[in-house]
């Protein structure tokens, strides 16, 4: 009997194993069990046409994994008609940095495919900045030193817009520190109704960054989030020394402000003319030509 009930136990766990071996754990949480999902080349290359959408950033690089993207790059990408700029991708400007254990969400045409081939026919992953129906994006390179396919996660996956923030502080200004703690450094102050990314929320001390470039913690007592659908930053760099920030995206469109050269803007979307948020909350339009992406 105990013979039997051993050649049961053991059949079981064979039927099981299959099942065992694609599941894996994300955090606390389980992930879907997914069956296709996509095997590098000999060189490491994800370059086959796919359909998978969940990939996990594994790049060692303490700065992150570099996303690109061209102003000249068609909002409209996934039309058969679309005009693309030189696919020299790995010159495109740097836009976003994203940091090892980041989960990405892949962007597919109509087709389902997730892939763009560069001028050396490396592929890049097209990615999502704004969750799963948007068509906000940008490029990484689609290889295993810099990032894996997983299963879908069970639980929901957070997009990779950025949230802007203002302070709450009777005090009129809040400290920038250093670290995780009242006694630690003061690295800077950001003072009422000035715009600031919140980087993570780990802990009762959020990182945060100015738009100046400032990075470090504040408490979240001190933080009131006020949108959560910034993609990224950008730093003036027109000539003029200023540009116009108009009302909507043209030349005959309101001036609503000018910006000054060296200042920074945050970045809701990208394009010819690239909607932004100023520092002191004003949204606008500025053409791309004269801002330069300041990846976070």
């Amino acid at each position: 009997m105990g013979k039997k009930f051993g050649l049961l136990l053991l059949a079981v766990l064979l039927l099981l194993l299959p099942v065992l071996s694609v599941c894996r754990s994300y955090g606390d949480v389980e992930s879907v069990r997914d069956d296709n999902i996509p095997q590098p080349d000999k060189s490491g290359d994800y370059s086959n046409r796919m359909m998978h959408l969940y990939w996990e950033v594994v790049d060692p690089d303490a700065n992150g994994l570099n996303a690109r993207l061209s102003t000249e790059f068609p909002a409209d990408f996934y039309r058969p008609d679309a005009v693309f700029p030189k696919m020299n991708i790995g010159e495109w400007p740097v836009i976003r940095r994203f940091h090892q254990g980041t989960v990405l969400i892949a962007n597919g045409t109509p087709a389902g495919f997730t892939v763009f081939k560069d001028l050396d026919g490396k592929p890049w992953l097209r990615v999502n900045l704004a969750g799963e129906d948007q068509d906000i994006i940008c490029l990484v390179r689609a290889n295993k030193k810099y990032i894996m396919p997983i299963p879908k996660p069970r639980y929901e996956v957070a997009t990779q817009e950025l949230q802007v923030a203002v302070i709450q502080d009777p005090d009129g200004y809040t400290n920038i520190r250093k670290g995780q703690g009242a006694n630690t450094e003061i690295v800077g102050k950001i003072s009422k109704d000035i715009c600031f990314f919140v980087l993570s929320q780990n802990s009762d001390w959020w990182r945060v960054r100015t738009l100046s470039g400032i990075t470090g913690f504040m408490h979240k007592s001190r933080i009131k989030v006020v949108r959560s659908d910034a993609v990224g930053c950008a730093i003036i760099t027109s000539s003029d020394g200023y540009v116009n920030l108009r009302q909507g995206s043209s030349t005959s469109d309101e001036i609503i402000a000018k910006v000054l050269k060296g200042k920074s803007v945050i970045l809701l979307s990208p394009g010819v003319w690239c909607k932004v948020v100023t520092e002191d909350g004003l949204t606008g339009y500025i053409h791309s030509s004269g801002l330069t992406w300041d990846p976070l």
